[in-house]
């Protein structure tokens, strides 16, 4: 049975983009504390003035638009909204930058081996837990110990799969888990069974606690107290007060290592997504993400209210069903006429992708023609792919000469066989702009004679379920993807996320490719990824249709903010509101 959990623990943190970018700041390797706190002068008549500098105190409330599930564990978590509760929490170490590069956090340096098959990192010394002990080796060797753990009841196994003797710990052989190596109180030693150019993408990790998770059995994590109610971090921030399905409360952590916050609170509230900027005006909310693209206009002219817009690393696409994924891991094909890439490609020019980033996003995205986002440096230019431009002639005569045809004069095609012809398109609800492109997407193709039923929208995790289950034919979907570009875990022919079952020899050729030794190169890396890419946009095992922008809305009492490509959040701990 297909883990829906894993798929939306995946996507939606991706998706999000909180992660492991926003909560320490690497322009010193030494901890920094705040400015001097500046709490306003007397003038001469008495009267307080206003505070030029930061000040200390103060909340900031932001929105999420569902509840977490109450998992607060980093080991643990299934879900976005569970990440937005503890992303202030944990932290990893190192700490992804704007320019895309890594910096330090918990580790203050990292060295590779001459066969860059171990990485060795030196800890940051003085770091404190939530509880005051002391941040060591052992709280690292025990993270990605218990990830790779055959009592491990949680969804990232695969961070540690390329670790050094993985298989042999995972499947209770061996009691030790070699991938990873105290040295000392401060230095860690990562071993990876083969070389990576993206290693440091899979190793980064929110760290949790030794001396507060050791205590319990592995597979009794998940009930631990610590993990429902009262996470220990080394983050600026701690939880400290939850009303379920209401409320998140994070007061700040004095001691944090890269300087004392100046809030004193952050406030995450579960609201509809239809009342936020009623609530941003009204001065009830002061940071809302994911912005409606509809609503933009409407934010804009609300006094006070800052918007961030950046391109985003996810993309929607539409996705054929080539085959079915057996138990044993094989990919037992389906007999399906939609296997001629014709037919594919002219379905691509009969969809209005443009019509709708600039109907339904009002111009908030991109059209995608490649399964890496024009914002990737990886990402193939226009000029080296098919763009698919609506073309509803082109789509037909590609329909001609591949045999679709109208034969009963009932305006639908019949297939190269004279067999009627319709496909069935599946989607989930939770996305406003993905439920409405459905029916466009339909009347489109109707339009060059393709018959499409439209399946009543599912919820996304029955959705997903049953995607990941290959009981549907044609199907809406969506990724978040990471910052480096290797498609491997949702690309390669029998990986599980590889939703399609497409099996194409040179598409994992290339793949692997893209993390051999050689690809160390970034030069060498981008042209094997662009020749990859160039094959996906021909053969179109998904119809691209577009990449939504990240849109934050946030209230100007918020001082210090400073945005970038992963949103508003980078350095929390330096912000501070006017009083």
């Amino acid at each position: 049975m297909f883990k829906k959990s894993l798929y939306l623990s995946i996507v939606l943190i991706l998706v999000l983009g909180i992660a492991l970018v926003g909560c320490s700041s690497t322009t010193t390797d030494e901890p920094t504390q705040p400015d001097q706190t500046n709490e306003g002068t007397t003038n001469d008549e008495g009267n307080k003035e206003e505070a030029t500098g930061p000040v200390e105190g103060g909340t900031v409330s932001f929105a999420m638009f569902s509840a977490p599930g109450g998992i607060f564990n980093p080991l643990l978590y299934e879900d976005a909204y569970e990440w937005n509760v503890i992303g202030f929490v944990f932290e990893a170490l190192l700490e992804q930058l704007p320019d895309l590069s890594y910096g330090p956090s918990l580790a203050e340096s990292w060295e590779f081996s001459e066969d860059k098959r171990s990485i060795t990192f030196k800890l940051r010394k003085g770091v404190k837990w939530h509880d005051g002990e002391e941040f060591t080796a052992d709280d690292v060797v025990y993270t990605y110990t218990v990830l790779a753990h055959p009592d491990y009841t949680g969804t990232r196994s695969y961070i540690v799969e390329p670790f050094v003797g993985f298989e042999e710990f995972n499947s209770g052989e061996t009691d030790t888990f070699k991938g990873v190596e105290k040295i000392d109180d401060y230095t860690v030693v990562f071993h990876l069974k083969e070389a990576a150019p993206n290693a440091l993408d899979n190793i980064n990790f929110p760290i949790a606690p030794e001396h507060v998770y050791g205590k319990y059995e592995v597979k009794d994590l998940v009930n631990a107290p610590e993990t429902k109610a009262s996470p220990i971090g080394t983050g600026p921030f701690k939880l400290d007060k939850i009303v379920t399905n209401e409320s998140y409360e994070l007061v700040r952590f004095d001691d944090y290592w890269n300087g004392k916050p100046y809030l004193d609170k952050i406030i995450w509230k579960v609201i509809n997504q239809d009342v936020a900027p009623g609530l941003l005006k009204s001065g009830q909310l002061d940071v809302m993400a994911d912005l409606n693209p509809s609503d933009v206009d409407l934010v804009k002219n609300i006094e006070g209210v800052k918007i961030w817009e950046t391109p985003d690393f996810g993309y929607q696409y539409m996705g054929f069903k080539f085959g079915k994924l057996e138990e044993d891991g094989s990919i037992t094909p389906f007999d399906k006429v939609y296997n001629d890439k014709k037919l594919r490609q002219a379905m691509a020019y009969a969809i209005n992708r443009q019509g709708i980033v600039d109907g339904l996003l009002k111009g908030h995205g991109t059209v995608m023609n490649a399964p890496i986002p024009p914002v990737s440096w990886a990402a193939a230019s226009p000029d080296q792919l098919n763009t698919y431009p609506y073309d509803p002639e082109k789509a037909k005569q590609l329909l001609d000469e591949a045999g679709y045809k109208d034969i009963d004069g009932d305006g639908f095609r019949e297939d190269p066989n004279g067999n009627k012809f319709e496909i069935t398109l599946d989607y989930p609800t939770g996305n406003k702009v993905r439920e409405k492109s459905a029916p466009i997407i339909q009347q489109n193709l109707k339009e060059v004679g393709i018959n499409i039923k439209l399946n009543a929208p599912r919820d996304v995790g029955s959705h997903y379920d049953a995607v990941g289950n290959d009981e549907v034919e044609l199907f809406l979907a969506g990724w978040g993807l990471t910052t480096d570009p290797d498609p491997s875990g949702i690309w390669k022919s029998t990986d599980t996320w590889n939703f399609p079952r497409w099996v194409n020899e040179e598409s994992d050729r290339l793949i692997q490719e893209g993390l051999s030794l050689k690809a160390f190169d970034m030069d060498y890396r981008k042209d094997v990824y662009v020749k990859w890419q160039q094959l996906v946009n021909d053969e179109l095992p998904y119809i691209f249709l577009y990449s939504q922008n990240s849109i934050t809305a946030y209230s100007d009492r918020i001082q210090n903010v400073k945005p970038d490509a992963f949103g508003i959040t980078r350095d929390i701990h330096k912000w501070w509101v006017k009083q």
